[in-house]
């Protein structure tokens, strides 16, 4: 699932993105800088890929994304993430 904002709808703010997969099972949530950057999200057999922001790599079961001021990397075991409603 994925939605974008509009200006005037808070776009230029902090967020995440979270992706599920169709069968509502959540993969994980990164944080991007602006919401209304995140446009283009690609999807593949075993990778979702977020240009500038994260790639999910299902094979190693592995999530890698920037933080939100674009000055380091953390690359995570999907094991290791929580619900959308977790603090990770």
């Amino acid at each position: 699932m994925f939605s974008s904002l509009m200006p005037g709808q808070s776009g230029d703010k902090a967020g995440y993105i979270s992706i599920k997969s169709n069968t509502e099972e959540f993969i994980g949530k990164v944080p991007v800088s602006m919401v209304s950057e995140v446009f283009q999200l690609e999807w593949e057999e075993n990778r979702v890929y977020l240009p500038a922001f994260a790639e999910w790599d299902f094979a190693p079961r592995t999530v890698r994304y920037w933080n939100t001021e674009q000055t380091e990397e953390t690359i995570q075991s999907l094991k290791q993430l929580t619900s959308p409603s977790g603090d990770r």
